[in-house]
């Protein structure tokens, strides 16, 4: 099968896993007053430990900010992954960077993503955006738990589903962004700060 085929036929096949996955997500949908699909029963995400650029192992429990924005991608990645991160970027500058939010990157391409690659990558958008890596067994369990699909293509390439979560004060998994959510994720960031009502 043709490289480029390949890659179209794994890209839905991710697609259709996580339109499946959101199936059993337990949510409302598009709650009223919420750009991101709200879920009914938070799910814990706390005890998800990877490492950090800087080396120290670290769980998404033990991160200082109240409010984690969580995204799987890596740095090769051609078009869904910067275009997020700038997405996220201009979010959280638009929102004046506050303390009480930490964006975090999680590569799905460790082999290549080293620590000094990622920083450089997430520090590029924003310099509190933070990267976190792990063994690719590590990286499989952690992105299985956010309801994220991931496929070595090889030559560079990572197929991967690319929604970004957002884990409350509890760690728990509270909104969920598939792409076509995204451009409501400020406002929604502003409600919650101003005092989430979920």
């Amino acid at each position: 099968m043709p490289q480029r085929r390949l890659i179209l036929v794994t890209v839905a096949l991710l697609a259709l896993v996580a339109a499946g996955a959101a199936l059993f997500l337990p949510r409302t949908g598009a709650a009223p007053g919420w750009a991101g699909v709200l879920l009914d029963s938070p799910l814990p995400m706390g005890d998800v430990t990877l490492a950090t650029t800087g080396g120290e192992r670290a769980a998404l429990a033990d991160l200082a900010a109240p409010y984690l924005l969580v995204f799987f991608g890596y740095t090769s990645c051609p078009d869904v992954c910067p275009l997020t991160m700038a997405r996220l970027a201009r979010a959280y500058r638009g929102l004046g960077e506050p303390a009480e939010v930490q964006v975090v990157m999680v590569t799905v391409d460790p082999a290549i993503d080293t620590a000094e690659r990622l920083r450089a990558y997430v520090e590029g958008f924003h310099p509190t955006f933070l990267g976190l890596r792990g063994g690719n067994q590590e990286v499989a369990e952690a992105a299985l738990r956010f309801y994220v699909g991931v496929n070595a293509l090889g030559d560079g390439l990572v197929a991967h589903s690319d929604p970004v979560a957002l884990l409350g004060p509890d760690r728990t998994m509270r909104l969920l962004y598939p792409q076509d959510r995204l451009a409501g994720l400020e406002e929604d960031l502003r409600a919650v700060l101003a005092g989430p009502a979920w």
